[in-house]
Parts: C-alpha cells; sequence; structure tokens
C-alpha cells in the first residue's frame, strides 16, 4: 500500500495533510525519514508519527461540523443532501470503507458529528446504558425563565417518555446551553416546547470526549482517535 494512504487509511488525515507531514520529515518508516508518499508499506512495517507509532487498525474516527439543510445519512433514496455528501465535497477522497454517522442530528441542526467504520465503538456511544453526554447551545423565540433550569433538572414528561434529568445553563434571554444524557427525536426540541419555547437554532458542541473545534469551520471535519483531537 502506499504511504500516504496507510497514512490516511489509519486516521492521521486527508491525502493533502499526510503528504505535507512526509515533506516535513514528520513520518519515519523502520526508523528512516519517508521522503516519498508513494513508496509502499505493509503491516510489517514499523511507521511513526513524531514519537506516536501509526498503528494499521483499519478503523477511522471523523468529527465532521455539520451544516444546515444535510441529513445524517449515508445516503438517501430521495436525492436529500446527506453528510456524505458534505464530507466528498470536504475533500475526503477515498470514503473509508463502511464509514457512518454515530448517532444522528436532524437536518437543521449543526455541529459535531462523528463518523466511524468502528461499528462496536459507535455501540458504546450511543447505547442508552452509558449515558454519553451531549451539550447543544440553543436559541429559543421567547425569554428563558430560571424556573426552565428546575423543570430540566427534574426531567420533563413528553407524549412518549420522560427525559433524564438534563442540565439547562442559561446565556442570556434567548439563548442556553443544556447537556442531555439521551438522544430520543427531536428531544432538545421537545423540552424546550414543553417549557413554551420554540427553538430556532440548535448546534451540537460537544459528545462525550469529543469537542467541537472553534475553528473548525461548518462543512469541515477532522479526524481524530481515542476521544483526542490528532
Amino acid at each position: 500500500m502506499r504511504l500516504d494512504k496507510y497514512l490516511a487509511d489509519n486516521g492521521l488525515g486527508t491525502r493533502k495533510e499526510v503528504k505535507d507531514l512526509i515533506k516535513a520529515g514528520k513520518i519515519r518508516v523502520n526508523n528512516e525519514i519517508a521522503k516519498d508518499p508513494g513508496m509502499k508499506v505493509s503491516e510489517s512495517d514499523s511507521v511513526f508519527c513524531g514519537e506516536e507509532k501509526i498503528t494499521a487498525t483499519g478503523f477511522v474516527y471523523i468529527v465532521l461540523n455539520k451544516p444546515k439543510g444535510c441529513i445524517t445519512a449515508v445516503s438517501d433514496e430521495h436525492g436529500d443532501r446527506t453528510v456524505m455528501d458534505v464530507l466528498k465535497d470536504a475533500g475526503l477522497d477515498p470514503v473509508p470503507k463502511d464509514l457512518a454517522p454515530v448517532g444522528r442530528l436532524d437536518k437543521d441542526t449543526t455541529g459535531l458529528l462523528l463518523l466511524t467504520n468502528d461499528g462496536a465503538y459507535a455501540h458504546e456511544l450511543i447505547s442508552p446504558k452509558k449515558h454519553v453526554a451531549k451539550l447543544y447551545h440553543v436559541s429559543v423565540d421567547t425569554p428563558l425563565n430560571y424556573s426552565d433550569i428546575e423543570t430540566f433538572k427534574n426531567g420533563i414528561e413528553l407524549s412518549d417518555f420522560t427525559c433524564q434529568s438534563a442540565e439547562l445553563t442559561i446565556l442570556s434571554d434567548h439563548e442556553a446551553e443544556v447537556t442531555i444524557y439521551e438522544g430520543k427525536f427531536h428531544q432538545v426540541k421537545r423540552m424546550f416546547k414543553a417549557c413554551g419555547h420554540t427553538v430556532l437554532e440548535l448546534k451540537r458542541l460537544k459528545f462525550g470526549d469529543y469537542e467541537l473545534p472553534e475553528d473548525l469551520k461548518e462543512g469541515d471535519f477532522m479526524y481524530v482517535t481515542g476521544g483526542r483531537f490528532l
């Protein structure tokens, strides 16, 4: 396999990014500084980026700053734009095999979306038993009340289920941050609706150990590994 593809497939960056690393002399193969992105490597070779050994796991972990107007799906038979289309437009080429979103964000919701081909890891993150925290920034149409904080804390009863205790932080009359530990359909919007507020803007900032970098523009992505950014 080509060195640049090997590095990209194992989460070190896009083809362009790993070529830049090679050009900068940061990649070593069998204790020799690599100079050619096209050199052949295999799993038996020792490949390092700085002091970090690059292990051929085959798993890829990507954080996308999801823009509005696309659906969280691998493909769509109705022709809607998907998050996979966004990744391709952002330069993800080739798309790693079996890459899929972890959970979902609504079509009009923006922010952090994790994608991976590590099915077992994805299952752990979205399992209701794990109570993985999700932090959102919310804008609403009517002034927030401090009584809403207690309502969220106590758990909100909706028509089909009762929400777990959630943490609401009021930032201004019309803005707040909320942390939930489950992920039901339209849950955040429905919780605010139950308190008399309509959500105008919704953006996910954190998902478990992953946090959306301030400099990651909507529609852009970056590789992550083990809960930390590369």
